[in-house]
């Protein structure tokens, strides 16, 4: 019997994994596609410029983030997650069914608005896959369940961003993405039905948008009374906030480098494949070390390649797309590290009937700490910062961030004597 529950857990994780980064994939295409039709074929939404569009779409994808993340945690929690999974992935074969049409069409608003829908599904989504992820994960292997799930969405959101912008601009490509996306999502949402979890954590919370204000007014004290999760809380906002601003002023510095435009995607794949290799890495080391070896090993790791983009834009001809590629994928594979055991933290220091509202609060953070990075990328030239400059301050305080978050978050586990839940 339990031979056969772990094979069925075995099923349904691979199935969660598969189905969630299928849903990344479809979605990166979809925006790829987007962006480039903006840029290059002079395509329109309401009337927008490339620049307000670009914003705009970036826009759709974010917010549903910061207004839904508590509402889907709370829904993952009042129903069974893997029923919350699976309609979900069915919302997602509307998604691209829609996307598909405005593809089809040549109509930006249309696509913009599939955008939308889509980030209203992944920020569903979020708070189910994360809650059920320890009731699918074997004793002892909930690092390794989150490295897989960080790689294996980070890489299917490279995937499809190539893949988007190389089949939107040719006849047969494009036919093949307005079909494979649908395809895609309907295999996704196939794959959702193997997912077996337990049971609702808490079938009678009440749902409404009395509740929703509740979550938000109880934000600050939920986070008071559960002060283990608030290092991994930061630690994760940190990421979200230091990879929105490397990523939008990564085309600026190829612009300034005088390199040819086409490198911005050859960075971008550096920055996906480091932080996929660092989540692999930390399911495989976190452990089998003590946390100050690993937290203090972090700092050089983030800290160098950061300082080496710096002293490139100082040094007359340094500056060179492999070299700076390099910085990128060592600079990424310390975040991607640093992130896995903050998220596995979230999920097992909360109560298992409060869980996926703690990732929806996680996530709510996670989104306004992208719109911060945002502030910060409007308003650093008026401090007389280049972009290497804030790239390199940003590389410095996500250093110190990273190691400080995983020395708390590892060591808060000997101290409240719960090491036997093990990750």
């Amino acid at each position: 019997m339990l031979a056969g529950q772990k094979a069925g857990s075995d099923r349904s994780l691979v199935a969660l994994l598969v189905a969630q980064a299928l849903s990344s994939f479809n979605h990166s295409m979809l925006r790829s596609a987007l962006l480039t039709l903006v840029s290059f074929r002079g395509l329109a939404a309401f009337g927008l410029g490339p620049e307000a569009t670009i914003a705009v779409s970036t826009l759709v994808i974010v917010l549903p983030y910061i207004f839904l993340s508590l509402p889907a945690g709370r829904m993952a929690d009042r129903f069974a997650r893997a029923r919350v999974v699976r309609a979900t992935m069915a919302l997602d074969i509307v998604v691209l069914a829609l996307g598909a049409a405005a593809l089809g069409m040549g109509d930006g608003a249309l696509l913009l608005v599939a955008m939308l829908l889509g980030g209203i599904q992944a920020a569903l989504l979020g708070p189910a896959k994360y809650a059920i992820l320890p009731d699918l994960s074997k004793p002892g292997a909930l690092i390794s369940s989150n490295g897989w799930m960080s790689a294996s969405n980070t890489l299917a959101i490279l995937l499809g961003m190539v893949l988007g912008n190389i089949l939107v601009l040719d006849a047969a490509g494009f036919r093949a993405l307005i079909v494979g996306g649908v395809v895609l999502a309907g295999i996704g949402c196939a794959l959702s039905l193997v997912i077996k979890g337990e049971a609702a954590k808490d079938a009678t919370l009440p749902l409404g948008p009395a509740t929703l204000l509740a979550d938000y007014r109880a934000l600050a004290a939920k986070l008071r009374d559960t002060p283990l999760i608030v290092w991994p809380m930061i630690g994760s906002c940190w990421f979200w906030f230091q990879g929105t601003i490397w990523a939008a002023l990564m085309p600026l510095y190829v612009a300034q480098a005088g390199q040819p435009a086409h490198h911005v995607s050859f960075m971008l794949l550096a920055s996906s494949a480091g932080v996929a290799l660092g989540a692999l890495c930390a399911s495989r080391l976190v452990g089998r070390f003590q946390p100050l070896p690993l937290a203090l090993a972090l700092i050089p790791l983030i800290v160098l390649p950061g300082f080496d983009f710096w002293l490139m834009s100082i040094v007359p001809g340094a500056q060179a797309t492999p070299r700076a590629a390099f910085d990128l994928f060592i600079l990424s594979a310390g975040s991607g590290f640093y992130l896995v055991p903050l998220s596995a933290a979230i999920q097992r220091l909360t109560p298992a009937q409060e869980r996926a509202r703690f990732i929806g609060i996680s996530h709510t953070l996670s989104g306004l700490s992208m719109c911060a990075a945002g502030l910060a990328i409007l308003f650093y030239p008026a401090a007389g910062l280049s972009v290497t400059d804030i790239y390199l301050l940003v590389a410095l305080s996500t250093g110190v961030v990273a190691a400080f978050c995983l020395f708390q978050t590892l060591g808060s586990f000997r101290r409240a004597a719960i090491s036997h839940l093990a990750l």
